[in-house]
């Protein structure tokens, strides 16, 4: 069993990394011009690694888990698609309801990633021997939520 674990475990990191840093080198590419140089990816894999490394010695696996689910799905599902969607098909074929419809969902997706995240971390950081979590309204209006027809649970 133990086998299998640290299979999976080191054919996911690199399922993961190669997209991470080819997505990274792509950035570099654009934001570098004409003066990027091949070398570079190889520094790339070593500043993504050592970052790795550091994320995982310092940030509690808790913090990191449910930042993973918050960061994740809000860019991974919402923001990056949408944005992707808007830059690449930058022409005049797509209707004007679909770019609406692309602008609502990131908007939402945004609202997830700016929303969600720091609530996130401040229950993350706030429990303590089961703690119950705060709900979003005290965190963001804690002198309006002592009304109970404004209770909003997360």
């Amino acid at each position: 069993v133990m086998l299998l674990v640290g299979v999976s475990v080191w054919m996911l990191t690199a399922i993961v990394a190669f997209p991470a840093v080819s997505s990274a080198e792509y950035l570099v590419k654009m934001c570098m011009g004409s003066s990027y140089r091949p070398g570079i990816r190889m520094w790339l894999v070593i500043v993504i690694g050592a970052a790795m490394v550091l994320v995982d010695a310092f940030v509690p696996t808790k913090i990191a888990f449910t930042l993973c689910g918050a960061l994740g799905l809000s860019m991974g599902a919402y923001v990056m698609p949408c944005v992707l969607f808007l830059r690449l098909n930058s022409s005049g074929r797509t209707a004007k309801l679909v770019r609406v419809a692309t602008l609502v969902v990131l908007v939402f997706g945004l609202t997830l990633l700016f929303g969600s995240t720091p609530v996130t971390v401040v229950n993350a950081l706030g429990e303590k021997g089961g703690a119950a979590a705060r709900r979003l309204m005290d965190l963001l209006c804690g002198h309006l939520s002592t009304d109970p027809t404004l209770s909003f649970e997360l």
